[in-house]
């Protein structure tokens, strides 16, 4: 994972849908490398959760905080390694949201979905090399008129 913050904290990378941190709890997203001309699905959380003992309290107290989300640039060793040469804010980039789900069950399944969607696993023009593990029915799912087409763009 690597974050690569510009001095003005309050803007962000992303393009497509405008980011929603409050009434969403993550977006799914592709990465669009014209350099190599490969792509990068994943998904981020907008804000991460801790549980903190306190002192004088039998339980755990929840802490959210905001997560690096504005200028994450994804998971994968390889595309992150292109993005420190080139840097984030140059046009050899794509950071765009795809889509914004409110629960985790949604995101994770989304994230899934929009990978095995676009076989991003078996295509040479992906940098994804796995599927997370969906242990759980999801409550949301994608709808069909909203299906991501990477591919049309190739």
């Amino acid at each position: 994972m690597m974050t690569l913050m510009p001095k003005n904290k309050s803007t962000h990378h992303w393009s497509g849908i405008a980011p929603d941190p409050e009434n969403f709890f993550g977006f799914v997203y592709c990465i669009r490398d014209f350099a190599n001309h490969k792509y990068y699905i994943g998904k981020k959380q907008y804000h991460s959760y801790r549980m903190k003992t306190l002192k004088g309290r039998t339980n755990r107290k929840k802490y959210k905080s905001e997560s690096d989300w504005r200028f994450y640039t994804g998971s994968n060793d390889k595309l992150n390694l292109q993005i420190s040469r080139l840097g984030t804010m140059s046009n050899l980039f794509d950071f765009r949201i795809i889509y914004q789900f409110k629960t985790k069950g949604g995101l994770y399944y989304g994230e899934c979905e929009a990978i095995m969607l676009n076989r991003a696993v078996v295509k040479e023009y992906y940098y994804n090399g796995q599927v997370s593990a969906i242990k759980f029915k999801p409550t949301e799912v994608v709808s069909d008129p909203n299906l991501l087409k990477i591919n049309e763009d190739l």
